[in-house]
């Protein structure tokens, strides 16, 4: 009878439990939930002890169970919200400085008037002639490569003091206004490839461009020497080909196409004069003089031009030029036109496709005018 006594209460614990699991799975729908109430109705207490006294060590057969803190409804998580999408900043401009020219509310371009000095256009041509018989330029010409030597011509210093004398008798085309370049009153620019506003901030300010482009152009002189500098903020390779180029002199004799500077990525510059001339004498007779079988560009024309380049964010250029070496005036209007070159596109072998422009400002039609004066700096030019 006891062994029965036993299993029957056995079987009342064990039905006992299943009820009570059953009513925990209707209240919590949940069996983590019912662990949780499990333990937290039935966890194991420490007992409470006197002051200075020890706790009794638990018994051997008892597991410990430490006190777990009541299960907290399932939160979503946090919505974080993910940063923007940001593009590749564009290089950094610096703040302006510089007179800015509104270069296209006012009329500022016009071709160049033909016939100002037929006297001193023929001498210009004159004196070209005599230079294509001189053996010495001839010999230079023939060697190959672009010439790297100064053109040190009794024909050349001639040719120089011809279109001087034209571009003193020079006019801007009618209801044009010349963009004045002003005067230095401090130090001038140094010429390092570093667009510095505390040197440039009285230089007038150009835009190479529409409201698209940000390439800027600067102007400004000393009196003795004019001083030229760009800023291309889209333009930030160290390397492949980068150029900014100053054109003026532009048609103003028949012969003349221009003379301009060159200064590129790596610094340094280069003048040269283009022209329509074109050899008259016996025919090329190897790839050497190849020269005599198109019009003339005359390399190496000055010998006091100064030009640097170099990145600081962006690509920066700056230039100087002797004005009575370039045979420009004080007070009289000279035409000229600009242009900013970065690297060329390529095909997907790496060759050339086409060159690329960050910026222009004028043209061999219609450039754009300019007057060397002394003014004081002001906010803007109208």
């Amino acid at each position: 009878m006891a062994q029965d006594s036993s299993t029957l209460r056995q079987v009342y614990f064990v039905v006992g439990v299943i009820l009570v699991l059953v009513l925990l799975n209707e209240r919590f729908g949940d069996t983590s939930k019912i662990s949780d109430f499990w333990n937290q109705a039935f966890q194991e207490r420490e007992p409470e002890t006197s002051p200075g006294t020890s706790p009794p060590a638990p018994a051997a057969a008892l597991r410990t169970v430490k006190s777990v803190e009541p299960a907290l409804p399932a939160q979503p998580p946090e919505t974080v919200a993910e940063p923007p999408a940001v593009s590749p900043a564009a290089p950094r401009m610096e703040e302006p400085f510089g007179i800015p020219v509104d270069v296209y509310r006012i009329q500022r371009f016009g071709p160049v008037p033909k016939n100002v000095d037929p006297a001193g256009q023929q001498q210009f041509r004159d004196h070209f002639a005599a230079k294509l018989r001189n053996p010495d330029y001839i010999a230079r010409n023939n060697r190959k490569g672009i010439p790297t030597d100064f053109q040190d011509y009794p024909e050349e210093a001639l040719i120089k003091q011809d279109r001087a004398r034209v571009a003193a008798k020079m006019e801007a085309p009618k209801n044009t206004t010349p963009v004045d370049i002003p005067i230095l009153s401090g130090k001038s620019p140094v010429i390092d490839g570093f667009v510095d506003p505390n040197e440039w901030g009285e230089a007038i300010v150009l835009p190479a461009g529409g409201a698209d482009i940000r390439t800027r152009i600067y102007l400004v002189a000393d009196g003795k020497r004019l001083y030229l500098a760009c800023t291309a903020p889209d333009d930030t390779t160290e390397t492949g080909f980068d150029q900014f180029r100053f054109y003026f002199h532009l048609n103003i004799t028949p012969e003349l196409v221009n003379e301009r500077i060159h200064v590129g990525g790596r610094g340094g510059a280069m003048a040269l004069r283009q022209t329509g001339v074109r050899w008259t004498g016996p025919p090329a007779a190897n790839e050497d003089e190849r020269w005599k079988s198109y019009p003339i560009s005359d390399w190496v024309i000055y010998k006091h031009h100064e030009g640097g380049s170099a990145i600081h964010e962006y690509r920066h250029y700056e230039a100087s030029l002797d004005l009575e070496e370039i045979g420009l005036h004080a007070g009289v209007p000279f035409p000229a036109r600009f242009e900013v070159e970065t690297d060329p596109t390529l095909d997907q072998d790496g060759n050339f496709k086409q060159r690329n422009e960050l910026g222009n400002l004028g043209s061999d039609d219609k450039p754009i005018w300019f007057l060397l004066a002394r003014r004081q700096k002001t906010a803007s030019i109208p």
